[in-house]
């Protein structure tokens, strides 16, 4: 027993001389989740980019630590860019895509730890489509008895605060659902609740209020119209796909702490 105890002791120790040869990142599991598939769209050939400061992006990834990072990013095509354009920002990694090319494409990046070993690949689908080729879902927007969808003459001072709300699409769509998003007096941000179309809508009377704190100053600023949104969900028959699309009403407003 004492010689089996010695040969154990000796297949321990080359176990542990094994384990530490090799990088911890040999044992890891997946490194990153992200979209499997994406859908993104032109507008008349101009393209389509995300920006730095935005918080939203095409392609989130989110990492499994701090210290990993996203590099190697290509994509299955030139006509399609990808860049990193936000790192670890608010524990969101962004991918920018630039195109003007409508078509099905693969973007794929390395992610590799804190010890520059890669942990792994990432591929991610991306649909590009036309947005001018597409066909819109609303075909008016009545307020109060009057069409405020693509009308800019709409009066901001004397609109009513509360009216009606009907909308209207167009064929080959199948309407869904409607959502009506005002800003809450609580947090001041945009919440959304179910609407049925044909009923009654109370603006909203306040502004989105955005706070830029630093170190040196705090910036509150606020614009002096309340946008109450209004979001339409459809099934596009043709595509076969559900789609959404917006309607703004504008009514002025003062500042409102």
């Amino acid at each position: 027993m004492k010689k089996l105890r010695g040969f154990s002791a000796k297949v321990l120790t080359m176990m542990l001389a094994i384990i530490l040869l090799f990088p911890a990142a040999d044992f890891t599991s997946d490194a990153a989740t992200c979209q499997s598939r994406i859908e993104i769209g032109t507008y008349k050939g101009k393209g389509f980019y995300q920006y730095a400061f935005e918080i939203t992006g095409p392609i989130e990834v989110k990492l499994d630590s701090e210290d990993d990072y996203i590099t190697n990013i290509r994509t299955s095509s030139p006509a399609l860019k990808a860049s990193l354009v936000n790192s670890q920002y608010y524990f969101r990694n962004l991918i920018g895509l630039f195109t003007k090319t409508p078509g099905n494409y693969t973007v794929s990046f390395d992610i590799y730890g804190g010890n520059n070993v890669k942990k792994q690949t990432k591929r991610v689908k991306v649909k590009v489509y036309n947005i001018a080729a597409e066909k819109k879902i609303i075909k008016d927007v009545k307020y109060a008895g009057k069409s405020i969808y693509g009308n800019d003459k709409y009066n901001y001072i004397n609109i009513p605060k509360k009216g009606t709300l009907k909308v209207t699409i167009n064929k080959g769509f199948k309407l869904k659902k409607i959502q009506v998003g005002r800003v809450s007096a609580g947090d001041r941000k945009i919440k959304f609740k179910n609407f049925k179309n044909g009923g009654k809508v109370t603006l909203s009377t306040l502004g989105e209020k955005r706070v830029n704190d630093t170190s040196y100053y705090t910036r509150v600023s606020q614009d002096m119209y309340a946008v109450t949104y209004v979001d339409v969900y459809a099934y596009d028959k043709k595509n076969k796909k559900l789609r959404k699309d917006t309607a703004y009403i504008y009514k002025l407003t003062n500042w409102i702490n």
